[in-house]
């Protein structure tokens, strides 16, 4: 497998994606592939595998970040299919002491590839070229989240492309497919395609399983992101007024929210008042809202319930 990285890299091209190794960089890309073995080979000594790690974080972004992909995709260790999370300690040193190589590995190979993002340059099309080999991996990645992340999600723009539209809706519209992938994909969606896929949200939101909790939730944070990215649009003009379909939708899940322990439902409230323009929360001094560690769980509840109360009297003002 290293040597197959090592010709692909030579060659100029990975998954489908192309790495042009101009005149003077075959040394280069040689150089990474071979670091990248080191750094990714568990049974390579910590010294080995520290010093790999120091080369690649100085050497150029694109072919590190390029090599690095398939190991972001692999997501976490697992002994037997099953993971057991092991903490980074914050750098290889402190890792040295605490962890397995595998986990010293798992946790390099992330402060390599976060070192070179902070590089990147998406004037130079250095992003374009991570964001392609990103979404050539995306599909059978076992880790599709992460990579989801990375695509699209993290920073202003993340590595986006144009060609990650289809893929990325695939995932999302895949009602097989794990709850948080369609998640991340929604959110990559919503923050680089506009409304292109605000019916189809709307259906899965409306679809999805209110049952356990935990599928609660996450129907939760599909509806906050539907309800940020409506508010990015208006703010960027593309819009005036807040869908009504999305306020319809969101506080149809408080009461539900309202029943959970811990304040349930006051994110999504929190959202909510954002898009119509309003302060669900109460009076933070009040007294009774004071507790031995900050702010009670009636601080929460009520602004749910403040919620609530509001929509109780203001939803057929919508269109």
């Amino acid at each position: 497998m290293r040597k197959a990285l090592l010709l692909v890299l030579l060659t100029g091209s990975l998954a489908g994606q192309t790495v042009r190794a101009q005149p003077g960089q075959v040394e280069t890309l040689a150089s990474v592939a071979a670091l990248v073995t080191t750094l990714t080979t568990p049974e390579r000594t910590w010294e080995e595998r520290f010093q790999a790690e120091k080369q690649l974080s100085k050497m150029p972004p694109v072919p590190v970040m390029v090599a690095l992909v398939p190991e972001i995709a692999k997501g976490m260790p697992t002994e037997d299919g099953i993971v057991g999370i092991w903490n980074g300690a914050g750098s290889a040193e402190l890792d040295k002491k605490s962890l397995p190589p595998r986990w010293q590995v798992f946790y390099a190979v992330s402060r390599v590839w976060s070192a070179q993002d902070m590089r990147l340059s998406r004037q130079k099309g250095e992003r374009a070229t991570v964001g392609k080999t990103l979404v050539a991996y995306l599909p059978e990645a076992r880790n599709q989240v992460r990579l989801l992340n990375e695509l699209g999600n993290n920073g202003s723009e993340g590595n986006w492309v144009n060609e990650a539209g289809k893929p990325v809706s695939a995932l999302f519209l895949d009602a097989t497919a794990d709850p948080s992938v369609r998640l991340a994909a929604l959110q990559c969606l919503l923050r680089h395609t506009g409304e292109k896929y605000y019916p189809q949200a709307k259906e899965v939101v409306q679809a999805w399983p209110e049952q356990p909790w935990q599928q609660l939730n996450l129907k939760e944070l599909l509806m906050k992101a539907l309800l940020q990215a409506d508010l990015r649009n208006r703010k960027a003009k593309k819009r005036t007024v807040a869908d009504a379909d999305f306020l319809r939708l969101g506080f149809s899940l408080l009461p539900a929210l309202e029943n959970l322990k811990d304040g349930g439902g006051y994110f999504l409230a929190v959202s909510l008042e954002d898009s119509v323009s309003q302060d669900f929360e109460p009076d933070p001094k009040n007294p009774k809202y004071q507790g031995q560690y900050g702010l009670t769980d009636a601080f929460f509840a009520d602004t749910t319930k403040n919620a609530l109360a509001w929509w109780k009297k203001n939803r057929k003002a919508l269109p």
